[in-house]
């Protein structure tokens, strides 16, 4: 009987529904087959079985259409909370076509919940994606901008901070993240147990060593020398089999950041950023309606949260990863290696496979970017092939990064680069003169240094010059003195980068160029003498060669 038949379908959607056990459902079964349909309605009635939408209609309710397949229907069919009402069968389908289905009917944006999901009677598969899409999806609506630009006490801008992203743990297995600020350069230790990486640049193995940009130099300059230029320091006539083992993983891992790099610039050119999850979204044809995870009208599915959102509007992807110099990378020659690595004393620093019986590390010394602390001298560095993580990248430090406070007059020095910034003369800092690798004797100390006053100037589109501001100049001046390469200025909203050794300005958001130059008229007496008090105090070395000069 059609009764019957309808309790059956109330009693296992109770069933479902978490309103019965198992073995209570069987005692009502037995109960209908005694007869006893009177009281399986009363208890059905009082448990408030929820209507499914493949149920049948009750007894005296009318059939009605579908406004989708436009069939008539028997069913409950399922209904939004605004009362519109389709199938099952075609809610079905819409909910294996989209990520975030939401209530067909356009002006409506219900978004369907699991009590939907498990009412519909979807496959358990299709459920669990979608719980794992939500929950993905919550993850990525946490990465937000938290914080505007705002002004500092000089009334220039600063940078935003506080922009929170998402990083994902790179095996592909896992779905692990963690919430960390852009460029903020971390260590992810995934419990996953894949390799440690950077959180800023996502290289891995983790660099506790080196800033991200110069990772990838290092790797270069690394490989030249594990390529040949050990050879030439050591006079060896031929590589080993090991050696090629460790030549190969860094040229792997060196393409492998090529690709990282290609792969965030082509985003950058191709893709925005979905308003809601911050997802990478490409728009391949057709108007600028975008759906998050799928083609605006269904298929393509993939991760994504369902956001409506207008393409043209969207903010642009910011690539995570970008080489800030496209110059390739100098290698390392073993007429380099001699002339700047030798009788260098590397203080305080042993190494870390020989112990260099605590005297220091004399000579090149090879620091590990990858391990905390790591060190190789130069006698046992052939030895890292066999003794060391071959994918590790060394850095060859011909100068010792100690920095020496108070030197006694009579002390003898040799003078040297500090990383990139080489020794000049700061009472003739205009002069080109080279000092690297000049030796003396220390005949004084100064505690203080103050620069002549200058003024620097910028020149307009039509070629006539304009003076910078007088802190902006003392900023530059300050700059050159320190044997600096680059200073960056804020201009109201914007900011840019001076090139003192090309002596051009860039403007760091459209990337134009102007020429700079030091004003060949009065120095400005508005510009403070620039004074470096907080730097380790200057030297008047007599050179042996002949001549004083104040490093």
């Amino acid at each position: 009987p059609e009764g019957i038949v309808r309790l059956l379908l109330r009693i296992a959607a109770a069933l479902r529904q978490g309103l019965l056990s198992e073995e209570q459902r069987v005692q009502l079964h037995r109960s209908l087959e005694q007869g006893e349909t009177s009281l399986v309605e009363a208890v059905m009635a009082g448990l408030g079985v929820r209507r499914e939408p493949c149920m049948p209609l009750d007894a005296g309710e009318d059939a009605w259409e579908c406004c989708i397949c436009t069939c008539e229907k028997q069913e409950m069919g399922w209904r939004c909370p605004s009362r519109h009402r389709y199938c099952s069968d075609c809610m079905g389908r819409h909910i294996d076509v989209v990520p975030f289905p939401r209530c067909p009917t356009p002006s409506c944006g219900y978004e369907l919940q699991e009590t939907d999901f498990e009412a519909l009677r979807v496959a358990s598969e299709r459920l669990d994606a979608f719980r794992e899409a939500k929950l993905l999806n919550a993850v990525d609506t946490l990465g937000t901008a938290t914080s505007a630009v705002g002004s500092d006490a000089g009334g220039g801008l600063r940078e935003p901070h506080g922009e929170e992203i998402v990083i994902r743990c790179p095996n592909s297995r896992c779905g692990n993240a963690v919430l960390s600020l852009r460029r903020d350069r971390r260590r992810y230790v995934c419990p996953c147990g894949t390799t440690p990486f950077c959180t800023a640049c996502r290289q891995a193995p983790y660099h506790y060593h080196g800033s991200c940009v110069d990772v990838q130099l290092l790797r270069q300059r690394w490989l030249d020398w594990v390529s040949g230029g050990r050879e030439d320091y050591h006079g060896l006539a031929r590589r080993t089999e090991t050696y090629e083992g460790q030549v190969l993983a860094l040229q792997e891992a060196a393409a492998r950041h090529r690709e990282l790099e290609a792969d965030e610039m082509w985003k950058a050119k191709q893709c925005r950023l979905c308003p809601k999850c911050k997802r990478p979204v490409q728009k391949i044809d057709g108007c600028d309606a975008m759906l998050c995870g799928a083609n605006f009208h269904g298929g393509n599915k993939q991760p994504g949260c369902g956001e409506k959102f207008n393409w043209a509007s969207a903010a642009p992807y910011k690539p995570l990863l970008e080489s800030e110099s496209k110059e390739p990378p100098p290698q390392v020659t073993a007429e380099e290696a001699r002339c700047r690595g030798r009788d260098v004393l590397h203080a305080f620093v042993d190494c870390s496979l020989c112990g260099s019986a605590g005297r220091g590390i004399s000579g090149p010394r090879f620091r590990c970017l990858h391990c905390p602390s790591f060190d190789a001298c130069g006698t046992c560095e052939p030895r890292l092939a066999e003794l060391h993580a071959v994918d590790h990248v060394f850095e060859v430090m011909f100068e010792s990064d100690f920095v020496w406070g108070r030197l006694p007059r009579g002390t003898q020095v040799r003078l040297v680069r500090r990383g990139i910034v080489m020794p000049m003369n700061l009472e003739d800092i205009s002069s080109m003169r080279s000092l690297e690798g000049l030796r003396g004797v220390v005949k004084g100390l100064r505690r203080q240094v103050e620069a002549q006053p200058s003024t620097y100037q910028w020149r307009t589109n039509r070629g006539r010059w304009r003076d910078y501001t007088a802190a902006d100049s003392a900023t530059i001046a300050a700059a050159a003195v320190r044997g600096q390469r680059q200073v960056g200025l804020r201009q109201g909203a914007t900011r840019y980068v001076v090139d003192l050794k090309k002596m051009r300005q860039i403007n760091m958001t459209t990337k134009g160029t102007r020429p700079v130059r030091q004003s060949s008229g009065q120095a400005d007496l508005r510009v403070p003498a620039v004074e470096i008090s907080s730097e380790p105090a200057a030297c008047r070395i007599e050179l042996d060669e002949g001549g004083e000069v104040i490093v």
